[in-house]
């Protein structure tokens, strides 16, 4: 087994253990990315030491291209641990009337110096995009994707993380679309109701599926 299809492996293991835990289904997803994010860290340490990109990545704070492009696609679990946390924080309706503005571009999370509010707590590609020449990511600004040199093995570290997960829980019959960001962040459903419906195998994202 490679070193990818190991993380893809855990990420399948940790998301079968929480949904199949006592706990809240709303403090599970937590301890579940939060182990995710320790193991895709832990994944690109090992990685970096066996083969390092062939130049330093060129992301740093305020540098947000990619959060200006519709490229960005996250599953239900993601999507449940970001609004749920949006909500908690009360920034819940402001957030979705800036994503429902046209004259708002760019994901509606980005505060004025380009630093995203709810970092710790973006989905699996806002933290696998990554890039090797920021002047192409600057090309991209306002597109529907990211053209630009990647270190591949951070992006598909997890791309594995996401696709283990999904895995997992499809098994399990939940509903596990790829919806875009900016229409789930302009979803008015309660976080509660939502948790309430995907729990029952529901889909209750379909105004927010990606396409």
């Amino acid at each position: 087994m490679t070193l990818v299809e190991q993380i893809e492996a855990k990420a399948a293991q940790l998301a079968n253990d929480c949904m199949g835990g006592t706990a809240k289904p709303d403090e599970c997803l937590t301890s579940l990315f939060v182990q995710l994010e320790e193991s895709a860290s832990e994944h690109l340490t090992r990685l970096s030491i066996l083969a390092p990109p062939p130049t330093p990545l060129h992301c740093k704070p305020g540098c947000s291209s990619c959060c200006k492009t519709g490229a960005v696609q996250l599953t239900p679990p993601e999507a449940l641990f970001l609004l749920g946390i949006i909500e908690t924080c009360g920034f819940r309706y402001a957030v979705t009337l800036a994503a429902r503005s046209s004259a708002r571009p760019g994901c509606p999370l980005l505060d004025h110096q380009g630093l995203c509010r709810f970092y710790a707590h973006r989905p699996l590609m806002c933290r696998a995009m990554n890039s090797l020449d920021v002047a192409e990511c600057r090309k991209c600004e306002g597109g529907e994707g990211m053209d630009v040199p990647l270190w591949l093995p951070h992006f598909e570290t997890y791309a594995r993380v996401q696709s283990g997960m999904s895995a997992s829980l499809i098994k399990k019959g939940k509903a596990m679309p790829f919806l875009s960001l900016r229409k789930v962040l302009a979803l008015e459903t309660s976080v509660p109701l939502l948790w309430e419906e995907w729990l029952k195998g529901a889909n209750p994202f379909k105004a927010a599926v990606a396409g």
